[in-house]
């Protein structure tokens, strides 16, 4: 048999299933938690990657007590094997795009509340132009956000300020307004102090994946400042709570201040303002995915962006 004709062969018998379950374990490096993200058992995602591996005659991990770690062949396969992924999924939306209807599940990733960045808004247009189509939102900071779409685990998602890396694009959205705020109940101004002073207080912050988080280590680090916070919080509103609380100063765009129920026990800092752009953004390479195209779409009519709108 011709060498062309063995990886014909080999092709055939290899299942997407298959690939799917070597993904996703090189991703998470653990067959239990490939498993639980796959809706499956342990035996069944190992049992995949062994007929994988035999099918290829090549050891794809090794395996340990800490878990799956890829080999040098496995790091090899695995732009590999997530390329037929894409494609096969990329087949069966422009199947549904022939028919007339857009299928499947479009996974979201939102960096703020839902009012601040017109989900509900985008999610019904998407609901309403594609009524087959299923969604997922996940809630997270913007490194999160970012991440996940890295990852595939997110198909699109907003994200505020700069992001490092050449795989992403994002189209701006809108500036958004970054301030100091402190307690009220604190009954003293802080307004005369300097920044310097301002880091004696207490402060309350978000993870480290935070894009106001990074904006303000950034502006520490060129005044030459370094800083802890005493309190770290999973979001933004429990970080303006605890401010509100008397716990501490953090950072807050502004129209979160104007949405926050206890916007009256804050005060802000008159002598910082930074913008953060925010950005819907998505893989490069799945600019043509129609789950991708459709949602740049309703999110150009909800904001009331030009088609042209440059991408960054």
């Amino acid at each position: 048999m011709q060498a062309g004709s063995l990886r014909y062969s080999l092709c055939q018998r290899m299942e997407l299933y298959q690939l799917r379950s070597f993904v996703t374990v090189a991703r998470e490096g653990s067959i239990a938690r490939a498993a639980e993200r796959l809706s499956s058992s342990a035996p069944a995602v190992s049992a995949h990657i062994k007929a994988l591996e035999d099918e290829l005659s090549v050891r794809l991990f090794e395996r340990s007590p800490a878990g799956m770690t890829l080999t040098r062949a496995g790091e090899d396969l695995w732009d590999e094997a997530e390329t037929v992924l894409n494609a096969s999924r990329r087949l069966v939306q422009r199947a549904d795009e022939l028919r007339g209807r857009l299928q499947g599940c479009l996974r979201l990733g939102l960096n703020n509340e839902f009012e601040t960045i017109r989900a509900p808004e985008l999610l019904a247009d998407l609901a309403k132009t594609h009524p087959e189509l299923s969604f997922a939102t996940v809630y997270g900071s913007s490194g999160n956000i970012t991440q996940g779409l890295i990852g595939r685990d997110l198909d699109v998602g907003y994200f505020e300020g700069p992001h490092d890396t050449t795989l992403l694009t994002g189209h701006p959205i809108e500036e958004r307004q970054v301030v100091i705020v402190y307690p009220r109940v604190w009954n003293t101004s802080l307004d005369d102090l300097d920044l310097a002073a301002l880091l004696r207080h207490p402060w309350v912050f978000v993870r480290p994946e935070c894009s106001h988080y990074g904006l303000f280590h950034k502006v520490l680090a060129e005044a030459g400042l370094t800083h802890e916070p005493r309190f770290r919080v999973n979001e933004d509103l429990n970080a303006l709570n605890l401010v509100a609380e008397g716990l501490g100063l953090s950072l807050a765009a502004e129209n979160q201040l104007v949405l926050h129920p206890r916007r009256d026990e804050l005060r802000v800092w008159p002598h910082f303002r930074r913008s953060l752009t925010l950005h819907f953004g998505y893989r490069i390479d799945r600019s043509d995915d129609p789950l991708v195209t459709q949602a740049l779409e309703a999110v150009s009519r909800v904001w009331n962006l030009p088609s042209s709108t440059p991408v960054r």
